[in-house]
């Protein structure tokens, strides 16, 4: 009888625990932590998350994978890329201090300060051209936005900022693919930069690199920067990645109608490839836009 009231008591206690633990909020604690749609990183990536954006957690799935809530909108994410928090479940406010992981925004200004502080005394970290994107991350009060822009968050005047996705044509992405297909028929080479070889993330930094986008060198560390965009809103100029073995190891350049440009393999050269058949369709990993 009492073995019976102590396992009856062990399990008020865990579940006591559980609710506890899903009534917590957890703050991402790395640059960018992606959101799935399930508990693992074969699963399609929802969107992503920068550092210091909270969300409720419903559960710990397991040692590695949480269950969240973000907005009311429900994926998973790594559990150790969070800092949890203890809140009252039914207190919103303090989870909803972000934005919607959908609130994208973009310049309106022909050239926009992307400053370090809310102040036009703080850096100018860079300078955004007109229908640049970017994610909002908060209103910062007296006219400015925090905003997260290729890997690196800062402030924007808000005067100049609309919300959603920029005009579709804004001629740059078109005049990178013009610029790409220069180089067609040039031969790989594992570790080429250019402008006579290329491997696939040379090539990529190479492009961009002529309209001033400074891409680092590797296409596992480049699929970090810019921001998601999904396979059906590709367009010319953003970079898409591929996963072979488990690990994005390619990249390539968008051109129009399914149609990519890379530096292909060894014993290959520049060339176009279909992503929306064969090869590169069934090792599609995901797209970023870093114009």
């Amino acid at each position: 009888m009492n073995i019976k009231k102590i396992a009856i008591a062990v399990l008020v206690m865990m579940l006591f625990t559980v609710s506890t633990y899903a009534a917590g909020v957890g703050v991402v604690n790395t640059d960018v932590l992606n959101f799935r749609s399930g508990p693992g990183t074969g699963y399609e990536l929802l969107g992503q998350f920068v550092r210091g954006e909270m969300m409720q957690i419903v559960e710990n799935v397991d040692s590695e994978w949480s269950k969240v809530d973000f907005n009311g909108r429900i994926g998973y994410v790594a559990t150790k890329y969070l800092t949890v928090r203890q809140s009252n479940p039914t207190d919103r406010s303090y989870v909803d201090r972000s934005v919607s992981i959908e609130a994208s925004g973009y310049s309106t200004a022909s050239v926009l300060n992307f400053r370090s502080m809310p102040s036009t005394d703080s850096e100018v970290i860079a300078k955004l051209p007109m229908n640049t994107q970017f994610w909002v991350i908060e209103n910062s009060g007296n006219g400015w936005f925090k905003v997260y822009y290729n890997n690196t968050a800062g402030y924007v005047s808000g005067e100049y900022v609309a919300m959603g996705q920029a005009p579709q044509d804004t001629g740059s992405g078109s005049a990178v693919v013009k610029f790409a297909e220069k180089y067609l028929g040039k031969p790989y080479a594992y570790g080429g930069n250019g402008p006579n070889s290329f491997d696939c993330s040379g090539f990529a930094k190479y492009v961009l690199g002529n309209f001033g986008v400074n891409l680092s060198r590797t296409s596992y560390s480049q699929v970090n920067e810019g921001y998601y965009v999904s396979k059906d809103n590709l367009q010319p100029g953003d970079l898409v990645f591929f996963k072979i073995g488990g690990s994005v190891s390619h990249v390539g350049i968008y051109v129009a109608d399914g149609m990519m440009i890379h530096a292909s393999s060894p014993g290959d050269y520049v060339k176009y490839d279909s992503i929306t058949s064969g090869y590169y369709n069934n090792h599609y990993y995901t797209a970023r836009r870093v114009l």
